[in-house]
């Protein structure tokens, strides 16, 4: 699953490859990356 939004309220893109859960997420400057449990660093 690919799916593309932006939000023009807070000026943010999200892509989202996968349905799975969030488990973890990491700040890395202006980029927030989520991973879920099989996929975390």
């Amino acid at each position: 699953m690919r799916k593309t939004t932006y939000s023009k309220d807070v000026d943010a893109l999200l892509i989202e490859l996968s349905d799975e859960a969030i488990a973890h997420a990491e700040d890395e400057g202006q980029v927030i990356l989520h991973y879920s449990e099989a996929s975390a660093p």
